[in-house]
């Protein structure tokens, strides 16, 4: 067994090792595909409208669907459910690699791969959350919580450097196809980790029940309420794509 700092003592679980590595590797170059897409949608457009509506497509999908995407990863196998969003969002972001290598991307394309990326995310984001409550113990799991918006911070702070200089080196669409390879460290992990599928019960409401449920009880519970508003609030001032 790894014997680490208290700090990072979430590390010492084989699962979440797997994990917190493949989610480092992965939103380096998701930071990378962030930074050069907003570059080139500027580039092809000379638009700051244009660039906002790129944001918004891609945005909107989590506003409206995240409630659908929490009803996903209550009612399947939260892993693989992982593993199919990130293996989507890899296809997407070589389709774009390859569209930008041609020379034939336009700003339509860019559109469409933003908001099915937008979609995947709906589903990824809240069943990834919740899948880290799987993989390590209740007593561990603020300290995972913690080293995920670690990850995150570190991140946005080394790789928009990396992306500007690949950006003006190689072009905008080896940062895309960099980003597509990126993903493999995550789906990896998922799949070498040793978890116990749990059987979800798909049969005891409807998915709109289980919305109306969830939203019932954020009205009804305060803290998890104002922590909600304050999310709905910073979510707004974030870059293009991020999700912790």
């Amino acid at each position: 067994m790894l014997h680490l700092p208290r700090m990072l003592r979430s590390i010492e679980n084989r699962n979440y090792r797997l994990y917190f590595f493949g989610q480092l590797v992965s939103l380096l170059g998701i930071w990378l595909q962030s930074v050069a897409l907003a570059w080139l949608v500027y580039s092809l457009t000379g638009s700051s409208f244009q660039l906002g509506l790129v944001v918004f497509i891609g945005q909107a999908p989590l506003l409206l669907l995240s409630p659908i995407g929490g009803v996903i990863a209550d009612r399947y196998p939260r892993r693989w459910v992982v593993v199919a969003t990130q293996t989507t969002s890899m296809l997407l972001a070589f389709v774009l690699a390859a569209l930008a290598l041609r020379g034939h991307v336009h700003l339509r394309q860019i559109l469409a791969v933003a908001g099915l990326q937008g979609i995947i995310n709906a589903i990824d984001v809240p069943t990834r959350q919740a899948l880290v409550s799987e993989i390590v113990d209740t007593d561990n799991l603020l300290n995972a919580v913690a080293l995920n918006s670690s990850i995150f911070s570190n991140a946005s702070s080394v790789a928009p450097l990396i992306a500007g200089f690949l950006v003006a080196t190689v072009g905008e669409g080896w940062c895309f196809a960099i980003n597509g390879a990126t993903y493999l460290a995550v789906i990896v992990g998922l799949l070498m980790m040793r978890l116990e599928e749990h059987r979800k019960d798909r049969r005891t409401q409807s998915a709109l029940s289980s919305v109306r449920e969830g939203f019932h009880f954020v009205r009804d519970t305060a803290p998890i309420r104002r922590i909600l508003v304050a999310l709905a609030v910073t979510a707004n001032f974030m870059p293009t794509g991020i999700h912790t």
